[in-house]
């Protein structure tokens, strides 16, 4: 366990782990308010908005995917010296999001600070968990998970502050001395590799090319007009992908997606659930700053606290759901919330 070897307190390596998650999640929505100005400022007309919004796309995308193959990585390889790593692969992917020239160099630059951004919430719960006893498990959850929570959510009124102060730019150039300070804290933890657990390659190329191609058929034009093909193809593409993911994570000894997780009618409803929710929420998120900004001349910190009139009561909901929760089971308590 790496609480007997911890060279910091438990309460200390709460903080960095929970910094970690919450600085990482803030790239996932600061941009939805600086989207206007970054269209403004690399010249990319309005009507161009679908691809732009591949600004925010690209991080989600490469968060997502990050968790469950990177986490797999932190096992075989070490949690803090992974974290390390994906810290050091954020502060790069996020200097290059800020001295980004065009849409394309920045929605690549996203995808990178994306892949090491993503990796701080399921290795930070981990190592949370093992700097607390097992009865506080809950707790070490609970912190990442909420600051991962406090981030996103925060995140459209903390980019439309640094924008009115700094410009668009400095969102990203600020994460680098953050993330250094929690890095050099990181080299007090110990790290404990396991050499005989093993990382599904296969499994996660697979899972990576499945959400790319759908996400670049949901993406192109045509879809619901039927104008074009593309979209189509993408997506017949992306379920051909899908299916050689069913099959690789049913055969290999260490799958990356443990297929017992998908024969549970709850775990399948809940993550169906989330993502209709989740799609929801960015459209939201997306539209309200850009509408405010440019149909009615609002400045960006303006939009952001619209938009923080829907996003700032969602962690009430979150902690008044986990607590009926117990009395009332999942079910009550989801269909109240939807």
């Amino acid at each position: 366990m790496l609480g007997s070897r911890r060279n910091l307190p438990a309460p200390m390596i709460l903080t960095v782990v929970g910094l970690g998650a919450f600085i990482t999640a803030l790239d996932q929505t600061v941009v939805v308010t600086a989207l206007p100005s970054v269209m403004l400022d690399l010249k990319i007309p309005l009507s161009q908005l679908d691809r732009a919004s591949w600004i925010i796309t690209a991080y989600l995308l490469g968060y997502t995917v990050a968790m469950p193959l990177i986490g797999r990585l932190a096992d075989v390889y070490g949690y803090s010296r992974v974290y390390q790593v994906s810290l050091a692969v954020f502060c790069i992917g996020t200097v290059l999001v800020a001295v980004s020239a065009n849409l394309e160099w920045m929605v690549g630059a996203r995808v990178i600070q994306a892949v090491g951004g993503g990796a701080t919430v399921p290795i930070g719960m981990a190592i949370a968990a093992s700097a607390l006893p097992r009865r506080q498990l809950g707790l070490a959850l609970a912190v990442v998970g909420g600051a991962a929570e406090a981030g996103s959510m925060l995140g459209p009124a903390y980019g439309g502050a640094i924008i009115e102060l700094l410009g668009w730019r400095w969102i990203f150039w600020l994460n680098v001395p953050q993330s250094a300070v929690i890095f050099l804290a990181l080299l007090w933890l110990p790290n404990q590799p396991n050499r005989q657990a093993r990382v599904d390659y296969l499994g996660g190329t697979l899972l990576v090319g499945t959400l790319v191609v759908l996400s670049m058929a949901l993406s192109r034009g045509g879809l619901f007009t039927l104008s074009s093909p593309q979209p189509f193809i993408l997506g017949g593409v992306g379920l051909v992908l899908a299916l050689g993911l069913v099959l690789v994570e049913r055969r290999v000894q260490h799958p990356l997606l443990a297929p017992m997780l998908f024969r549970s009618v709850a775990f399948v409803l809940a993550n169906v659930t989330q993502l209709l929710v989740g799609v929801s929420l960015i459209i939201a998120m997306v539209t309200i700053p850009l509408m405010a900004n440019t149909v009615m001349g609002k400045d960006p910190l303006t939009g952001a606290l619209w938009l923080l009139r829907m996003t700032g009561v969602i962690p009430v909901g979150a902690v008044v759901g986990g607590l009926l929760l117990g009395k009332g089971g999942a079910r009550p308590v989801v269909v109240i919330g939807l």
